[in-house]
Formats: structure tokens, sequence, C-alpha cells
């Protein structure tokens, strides 16, 4: 087994400064960066840079299996194959379909759009009202500190 020296690295491969490194022994460059990100475990590199040789001036860069974009991107790509399974699925389905049953189900489509805008749309009044009642409170009890402080002003004569 070589050892290795590992290093986090920024997002353009730039080198971090004070940055985190450990010595590991490995079979190869590949497994060094993958025990050291398991090793570390930190999110905010996106890659390792393994360094081999005695001068440590060879080296290699890796990504880092724990980089936390990566995963977003991964769970993002999950969810549009889901999606796009569903539509190929959907669209499968339609092709036997005539045009009128196309036209009818294109219509209850529209009709659930147009329902859920309006659901989105009265749950903003309710909010704008909520609001409105909030903004209102808060000025009569402004209005209700000046009337008690303009009170004790002439109470006590100031």
């Amino acid at each position: 087994m070589t050892k290795y020296k590992c290093e986090f690295m920024g997002e353009g491969q730039e080198y971090i400064p004070n940055s985190e490194f450990l010595f590991i022994e490995a079979k190869s460059p590949e497994h060094a960066a993958k025990l050291f990100s398991e090793k570390i475990k930190r999110k905010e590199f996106p890659f390792i840079k393994v360094n081999y040789g005695s001068l440590s001036v060879t080296g290699a860069v890796f990504k880092n299996q724990f980089y936390g974009k990566s995963y977003k991107v991964a769970e993002e790509k999950v969810e549009r194959d889901q999606r796009e399974s569903q539509e190929s699925k959907e669209v499968g389905q339609n092709e036997n379909l005539s045009i009128d049953e196309l036209l009818s189900k294109i219509i209850l489509m529209q009709k659930q759009q147009s329902e859920l805008f309006e659901n989105q749309i009265n749950n903003q009044n309710e909010q704008t009202e909520s609001l409105n009642k909030i903004r209102w409170a808060i000025i009569a009890l402004l209005i209700f500190i000046v009337g008690q402080w303009i009170a004790l002003k002439m109470k006590w004569g100031l």
C-alpha cells in the first residue's frame, strides 16, 4: 500500500489555505480519496486532491462524495426521472385515445389547474387579511403608547 497526502480543494479546484489534510495508506489514489472523504465527511468542499510521490508534486483530483450540492443534484435528477417516466406513461396511455377523449382529458386538466390557482389565490387573500389585522393591531398599540406617553407628560407637567 502507498501513502497518499489527501486534502480538500475549492469549487474551481483551487488550493484552500489551512485546510485539513491526512496521510492515508491505500491501494490507489481513488481509494485514498474515498477513504479521506469517509473519514472527514466535510460537505462544503467539492474536490479532494490526492498527492503522491516523493515531493507531493504529482497528484490527482477527485470529487468529494459528501459534497452538499451533489446530494441536491442527485435528488433533482431522481425527481426529474420520475416525472419523465410518469409523463411517458401518460403519453403511452394517450396514444390509443380518440381526439374527443384527448380534448376532454385536456379540458379536465385545465379545470384542475384553474381550481389549483383559485385555491392559491384564496390562500393569498387569507394571508393578506391576517397581515392587515396584524398591521392595524400594531397601529392601535402605537396610538395607545403615544396616548399614554402624552397623558404622563401632561400629568407630570412637562
